[in-house]
């Protein structure tokens, strides 16, 4: 059982060191990535039983929404956070197809 749990957990970290290589090459500075990843950690962890690539426009713009309507934390908050862009980042490099629908 370790076994499969130590595969999970470097598949996880590779997942992890792809997304910052791919948001650094986006023009990501080092220190904001790990904003990034808490907001995609807080996205993924919103839909638990489904794989990123079965996610739906709708998915991604209720996830958005309700962070939106989120009372403790300030619009300036939402925005310089950059929730929106660390989630599409995500999208695109997995390639899902959801990017192109969602809004």
């Amino acid at each position: 059982m370790d076994n499969n749990k130590s595969k999970t957990d470097s598949a996880t970290e590779r997942f992890w060191d792809r997304y910052i290589e791919f948001v650094q090459k986006q023009g990501v500075k080092g220190g904001a990535c790990r904003w990034y990843i808490k907001r995609v950690k807080q996205y993924t962890q919103a839909y638990p039983d489904q794989k990123l690539l079965a996610h739906t426009p709708e998915l991604v713009t209720r996830f958005l929404d309700d962070e939106g309507r989120n009372t403790k934390q300030k619009d300036w908050q939402f925005m310089q956070t950059e929730t929106v862009d660390a989630i599409q980042k995500l999208f695109i490099m997995i390639n899902a197809p959801c990017l192109d629908n969602v809004d």
